[in-house]
């Protein structure tokens, strides 16, 4: 991601900002400092919580999987964010305002989406996937998730072009699709439990 920053001339990297704690989208912090030592990393405090109390079970769990990734995260150097937020926050990059909102719990219990209003942009994490169907593991909130893209929605235009944490750019259509498959499953599951 570094080099093609530098390819693009994007300037230089002024913070990192963390969408949720999972390795795929933290893990990458110490490159950033590696860089740029003190560089600001943003996260949801909860995102942070989480990072700092199971990345290492996370490297041990790849220690001992045959994934292609196995030995570049267990020699990554884990780096915590230093600021933290638990609703909203403004960063100021000099020519343009981004906003960090916490839209609540869903893949995760700190997913954050970033706005980008003057170009119409929302970077939304792993709370919207296009590569593949929204990824539940044991630390999501299915019956949740509905409600906080209801929020993500709502921090859109017709227009608005959104970076899924996986998978190419989609629009607000895709993102109100999701989210009705999110409802049907916690349906599902609602009345599958409710019959024992």
């Amino acid at each position: 991601m570094l080099d093609d920053l530098r390819r693009l001339s994007a300037g230089p990297v002024t913070a990192v900002v963390n969408t949720h704690w999972h390795w795929d989208h933290s893990f990458g912090n110490a490159a950033f400092r590696e860089d740029s030592p003190g560089l600001p990393i943003h996260a949801h405090e909860e995102a942070a919580a989480m990072l700092s109390e199971k990345g290492a079970y996370m490297q041990g769990r790849f220690a001992e999987s045959d994934d292609p990734h196995r030995d570049e995260v267990v020699d990554t150097e884990l780096v915590m964010p230093d600021h933290t937020f638990s609703s909203t926050q403004a960063l100021d990059l000099g020519d343009r305002l981004v906003e960090l909102v916490f839209p609540g719990r869903g893949h995760t219990s700190g997913d954050i989406v970033v706005r980008v209003p003057d170009v119409d942009v929302l970077l939304a994490g792993d709370l919207i996937e296009e590569s593949a169907k929204p990824w539940i593991g044991l630390d999501s909130y299915p019956f949740e998730w509905p409600a906080s893209l209801d929020l993500v929605v709502g921090l859109t235009t017709n227009a608005t072009r959104v970076i899924p944490g996986h998978g190419v750019p989609v629009d607000r259509d895709f993102v109100d699709t999701q989210r009705d498959e999110l409802v049907a499953i916690a349906e599902t599951v609602r009345m599958l439990a409710a019959n024992g």
